[in-house]
């Protein structure tokens, strides 16, 4: 593992993902009967709840993942989390890549 990959597996990266697997568990732990759909948009609500003004395009595109569900994994609800906050798309080529394959490794881990 090279060291840029590391500090993105340690740092904000990582940090993303444990996070949210982490919110996962304790919000199927309280609320069994809740199917992972509701509990991905409880997580996405709620870090964005009190969300500041962000730049125009961000703001819309956080509005339309809302109204549109697209985050139905942990996979795919973190990937759109540092699309968001990292500012990290597919079409970032490598960089994208290895964010994705951090948050594979991080679930394949934690779940």
């Amino acid at each position: 593992m090279n060291i840029f990959k590391w500090f993105q597996k340690k740092g904000s990266v990582g940090s993303i993902v444990r996070t949210i697997i982490k919110q996962y568990k304790l919000l199927k732990n309280q609320n069994s009967e809740l199917d992972d759909d509701e509990i991905l948009e409880m997580i996405f609500e709620n870090r964005y709840r009190t969300m500041k003004a962000k730049p125009g395009e961000k703001k819309r595109y956080l509005f339309a993942m809302a109204d549109s569900n697209t985050y139905k994994s942990i996979k795919s609800l973190s990937m759109a989390i540092i699309n968001i906050e990292m500012d990290v798309s597919y079409s970032d080529g490598k960089v994208y890549e290895n964010c994705l394959n951090i948050v594979d490794e991080e679930i394949e881990r934690l779940l």
